[in-house]
């Protein structure tokens, strides 16, 4: 009998150190997860939705109409009041977010094509875009939600004093803009 007592307190040993593993296994990892998870700074980060009317660009048919059907949309959603969400549920050509109404997901600068990107962290919350071209086609997109982290925030200061510091040593006011529009928003062809 002892050596069946034996081997059920051995099982039961076992178990307690398995257990005691385990326990220290999920301390380690909530630990972890309090130290470095939360300490992080956010990122920035956009939301918006945006319809889509992809063409065939080396196409100036599909080209034009594209661009009519587009600026037909925008028409009905910025002067006639129609909602952004059903149209582009009914028109968008983007497969991953027109049955959202054109919402996609929050995204760190530089995920979009340029234009498109440009857009998103200069354009006003809450308005429609006028139409923006991309390698992808013709959209327009309304901005939901913008959050720049403090780091971007600080980023952005530095530059704007470093712009400021080079004009007025080379003598031109801060109105006088060396920038150049970006070709890839113009609809222009």
């Amino acid at each position: 009998m002892s050596s069946e007592f034996d081997s059920a307190e051995e099982v039961q040993d076992n178990t307690r150190r398995m257990w005691m593993i385990i326990a220290v296994v999920v301390v380690a990892m909530v630990a972890g997860l309090a130290l470095f998870g939360q300490n992080r700074a956010p990122g920035s980060q956009v939301v918006v939705r945006h319809i889509l009317i992809q063409c065939d660009f080396y196409d100036p048919a599909d080209r034009a109409r594209a661009l009519d059907l587009i600026q037909e949309l925008r028409r009905r959603i910025v002067d006639g009041g129609e909602d952004f969400a059903e149209i582009a549920r009914d028109y968008s050509t983007d497969p991953g977010s027109a049955s959202r109404g054109g919402i996609l997901p929050g995204a760190a600068p530089g995920t979009y094509a340029d234009a498109f990107d440009e857009y998103c962290w200069t354009g006003e919350i809450g308005e429609v875009s006028d139409v923006i071209r991309t390698s992808y086609g013709f959209h327009i997109i309304e901005i939901l939600r913008r959050d720049v982290s403090g780091v971007d925030q600080y980023e952005e200061e530095i530059e704007q004093r470093a712009l400021e510091q080079r004009q007025s040593s080379s003598g031109e006011s801060p109105d006088d803009s060396t920038d150049t529009p970006n070709e890839d928003a113009s609809t222009e062809e």
